[in-house]
């Protein structure tokens, strides 16, 4: 779309806006055109994968589609709102981010599947961001984002239609969600 939300940008912020965890609008103004992400999905066809949210649980496959960290976080770490911390080293955002990265600590080996992290990883998940600014803060920010969806990839692959599922249409814009019934209890909202 030109400018303005997508119907699946709406969709995460339907389920997921009342824990700070709805997607940004996503469109060609603030993202260029074509997007970032039509071009990456560009160059991984390229590579063989396929734009697919309908992928088979636990099945090899070169799936590629669109995931965001903050629903992943609330439904995989039973967080009651997302942490935001994105833009900026204020004092506040990096506490945020120090409380993100201590769910992350406590929450991955407790996961079904559980996700055990060692080495440099490790290293950087424990590093302290409440002294970091500038670039050092959004690397770190950006990082621990990142870790987010790639562990949300690997339970949306584990899992498959039993817990995740695509708000939107993939021609028109999609986004992979946790499926709020399969992580959120009841009054969780």
């Amino acid at each position: 779309n030109a400018s303005g939300g997508r119907a699946c940008d709406d969709s995460c912020a339907a389920i997921w806006g009342p824990f700070n965890a709805e997607a940004p609008p996503a469109n060609q103004r603030q993202c260029g055109n074509p997007t970032r992400g039509g071009r990456l999905v560009t160059k991984f066809e390229g590579e063989g994968f396929h734009l697919d949210y309908y992928f088979p649980p636990r099945k090899e496959t070169r799936a590629v589609f669109e995931i965001l960290p903050q629903p992943a976080s609330v439904a995989l770490l039973s967080l009651e709102k997302a942490y935001k911390f994105k833009r900026s080293a204020t004092a506040q955002h990096q506490q945020e981010l120090a409380l993100y990265q201590r769910a992350l600590i406590n929450g991955l080996e407790k996961l079904v599947p559980a996700v055990y992290l060692e080495g440099e990883l490790e290293g950087r998940l424990r590093r302290d961001p409440t002294h970091l600014k500038g670039e050092e803060f959004e690397r770190q920010a950006n990082l621990i984002d990142a870790l987010m969806c790639a562990v949300a990839v690997y339970h949306a692959w584990y899992w498959g239609a039993e817990k995740w599922e695509p708000a939107g249409k993939p021609e028109e814009g999609a986004i992979l969600l946790p499926r709020a019934d399969g992580y959120l209890t009841a009054g969780s909202a």
